[in-house]
């Protein structure tokens, strides 16, 4: 599978069996009781949080960023079921954000000196105290780099030199924009890229599936 890809005319009854094929749907027992399907849409009294639950544009970030590469999920599924508002999902490359990083930098990025907030909906569970000796980049056993960050959750612990050119050179990265339509399916990978989401002024209603 490339970064990301969009499937069609998936009906809701078979979302599961649709992911199926890409990866293994899991829950997180301190996010949700577990569910495997998370509903997205904006909550009232939260539209202006940086999370799923809110209106607001949401900067870019990874899936459970706080967690070590093994628990996080390596794909996102993202399905619609009502998008009138025509918000798009916004998909980052992490390499076209390395590109435009020096090796130094790279490598500081890669150093456990960084500090991540856990997401607001594990929050209840886990608290949102900042998490230290977070790495915003790893690499698997290949070499091939991996990213967990978020910008609502990334704190720059002792190297704040080295995540303000991290974020700089995100803001300059051009996204996909994607308009997940009612029966679309979109899935990416949550290690090798980053997303975010346009602001939501009117209905917009998708599901979520974590995959390993």
């Amino acid at each position: 599978m490339n970064l990301w890809t969009l499937l069609s005319d998936i009906p809701p009854d078979a979302l599961l069996e649709a992911v199926r094929p890409f990866g293994e749907p899991f829950g997180y027992p301190e996010e949700r009781d577990g569910a495997i399907i998370h509903d997205l849409r904006p909550a009232a009294g939260l539209e202006a949080t940086q999370s799923s639950l809110g209106r607001a544009a949401f900067l870019p970030h990874t899936d459970a960023a706080f967690l070590p590469p093994h628990l996080r999920p390596q794909k996102l599924a993202l399905y619609g079921l009502n998008n009138e508002a025509r918000a798009a999902t916004l998909l980052y490359a992490l390499d076209d954000v390395l590109r435009l990083l020096t090796p130094e930098v790279v490598e500081m990025l890669e150093q456990p000196q960084f500090e991540q907030v856990p997401p607001l909906t594990f929050q209840a569970k886990l608290g949102s105290a900042p998490l230290p000796g977070h790495r915003v980049l790893t690499r698997d056993a290949g070499g091939v780099p991996r990213v967990a960050y978020s910008s609502q959750g990334t704190r720059p612990g002792s190297a704040p030199e080295a995540l303000g050119a991290f974020e700089t050179a995100l803001q300059a990265t051009k996204p996909t924009r994607v308009i997940i339509e009612p029966g679309q399916l979109l899935i990416f990978d949550n290690l090798r890229c980053l997303h975010g989401r346009e602001q939501i002024v009117g209905p917009r209603h998708l599901q979520r599936v974590y995959l390993r």
